[in-house]
C-alpha cells in the first residue's frame, strides 16, 4: 500500500491557504460592511441551513459550517419550499449620496415579500474581543397592513464578491443562510 503523506499534506496546505484568502470572513465594522455591499446588485447563488457556529479557543474568530442545498442529495418538501421561496432573491442597497438631507438609505430585496417602502442601516456590536464582533444589517419596511417591520440579517461572511446573510426568525426559523455573489 503506497503512502501519499507529503503530497496529502501539500494539497491540505494549498486548500487551507486559498480558503483563508477567499474572504469568507465577516466584516469588522458596520463601515465595512456598508463599503463592501452598498452599490452592487447581490443574487442568490445557494441557500442552505447554519448547522454550527465554533471556536477551537475563546478569542478566536468563530468557524460556521453549512448544510448547502446544492450539496444535498436529496431534499424533502420543505426545503424545496424553502428553495422556492428564497433562490430567487436579489438585493441592492442603494448608496446615498446626501446622507445629511434627511432622505433613507434604499433597499431592494425583492423574492422575500417582505413589504415596500424598503430602508436599511448596519450595525456592529462588539463583545469581550474582535472575533465576538456582530455585524448586522437592518432592513425596515412596511408590510401589506402599512405597519412597520424590521428584518436583522447578521452577515457571517463578505467580500466584494460574496456576502453570507443569515436571516432572521421572522423568515425562517430554521437558521436559514442566504449565500449571495455580486453580479
Amino acid at each position: 500500500m503506497k503512502t501519499y503523506t507529503i503530497p496529502s499534506f501539500f494539497l491540505l496546505l494549498a486548500i487551507g491557504f486559498s480558503a483563508c484568502q477567499s474572504g469568507d470572513k465577516p466584516p469588522q465594522s458596520a463601515g465595512e460592511a456598508q463599503d463592501i455591499i452598498v452599490g452592487k446588485r447581490w443574487t442568490v447563488k445557494d441557500l442552505g441551513f447554519l448547522v454550527t457556529s465554533f471556536r477551537e479557543n475563546k478569542g478566536e474568530p468563530f468557524v460556521h459550517t453549512f448544510d448547502w442545498f446544492s450539496a444535498a442529495k436529496e431534499m424533502g418538501p420543505d426545503d424545496k419550499a424553502v428553495q422556492e421561496a428564497f433562490s430567487k432573491a436579489t438585493l441592492v442597497l442603494d448608496k446615498n449620496e446626501t446622507p445629511n438631507d434627511g432622505t433613507a438609505n434604499i433597499a431592494h430585496l425583492k423574492g422575500l415579500h417582505l413589504g415596500e417602502k424598503q430602508v436599511y442601516y448596519f450595525t456592529a456590536t462588539q463583545e469581550e474581543n474582535g472575533n465576538d464582533r456582530t455585524v448586522k444589517l437592518y432592513l425596515n419596511c412596511q408590510d401589506s397592513t402599512g405597519a412597520q417591520m424590521q428584518y436583522p440579517f447578521t452577515i457571517l461572511a463578505a467580500s466584494n464578491k460574496k456576502l453570507l446573510l443569515q436571516s432572521p426568525r421572522e423568515i425562517n426559523s430554521r437558521n436559514l443562510v442566504l449565500w449571495l455573489e455580486a453580479k
